[in-house]
């Protein structure tokens, strides 16, 4: 069994962002810019569970995937990296030299 813990995060930025946003793309800020604030927090286990969570939500977005690539290079996690890498380039991201590299 899984225990996760989920965090309350409030973010006043966020939230005018989704405010602001067309009614399509309120989800995807709030999922995709939540993510983000994990991983600039080095809550690295939060960040790859949502990212997750946002992949299964929206199967087509590249952005999700590619965060998780470069996520999981910072574990050097190279297999699961290229295959969300490979993902990404499926659902139309551009191609990242870094990433690449360091998957190679």
């Amino acid at each position: 069994m899984h225990e996760f813990i989920i965090e309350i995060v409030k973010s006043d930025e966020i939230y005018r962002k989704i405010a602001n946003a067309s009614l399509e793309k309120k989800d995807d800020i709030y999922r995709y810019d939540f993510m983000k604030k994990f991983e600039a927090e080095k809550d690295y286990d939060q960040a790859v569970w949502k990212y997750l969570v946002a992949t299964d939500y929206r199967p087509d977005a590249w952005e999700p995937r590619m965060a998780l690539a470069k996520l999981y290079l910072r574990f050097n996690k190279k297999d699961l990296a290229k295959k969300e890498y490979e993902r990404a380039l499926q659902r139309g991201a551009k191609r990242d030299q870094k990433i690449e590299d360091a998957i190679k």
